[in-house]
């Protein structure tokens, strides 16, 4: 039954996305059925959030290596954060060092870059049952994505504004 309903909800996606009428969304290319639902479910739920005005100022607190803000960034390329989000790939990045030694990471992307390496079962089973925190992981590298670097700011004041801005 449920797969009949997403089945059906999948169609109509497709075809509201095709009227536009829907945020395009993001790829998400993982080998694992179990971790594709979890980082499935943030995407969706990081792309809800940077909806409302108040987690879209998350942009303006932030600037690439440039200086620029990053809000300034999209409007540049005259495109929103729902569009911008549409054109990221969050790819299984296992087989990555980054993912392979021990550590807290969970995603990672280099400033600039539309892919996001995601540390597939690391990300299942640290997020499994903290949706919201998952979301603000995806919002944190959604903003690397647009040029945001690091050191400084370092990786917990950005997850921190990012959770001030959009965790309510």
């Amino acid at each position: 039954m449920w797969r009949r309903t997403l089945a059906t909800i999948i169609v109509l996606f497709t075809q509201l996305q095709a009227a536009g009428l829907a945020a395009p969304v993001a790829r998400c290319y993982m080998r694992d059925t179990s971790a594709r639902f979890y980082i499935e479910q943030a995407i969706a739920g990081a792309l809800g959030r940077l909806q409302s005005s108040g987690c879209q100022q998350v942009l303006s607190d932030f600037a690439n290596g440039d200086g620029v803000v990053l809000r300034a960034v999209l409007d540049e390329g005259r495109t929103t954060p729902a569009e911008f989000m549409g054109g990221l790939s969050f790819v299984d990045g296992s087989d990555t060092p980054q993912c392979r030694r021990g550590g807290a990471v969970a995603a990672f992307t280099s400033p600039g870059s539309r892919v996001i390496f995601v540390c597939a079962d690391r990300f299942a089973s640290r997020f499994r049952g903290q949706q919201r925190a998952a979301e603000m992981l995806v919002i944190h590298e959604v903003l690397h994505a647009i040029g945001l670097g690091e050191r400084p700011p370092s990786s917990s004041e950005i997850t921190a504004q990012v959770t001030r801005r959009c965790g309510s």
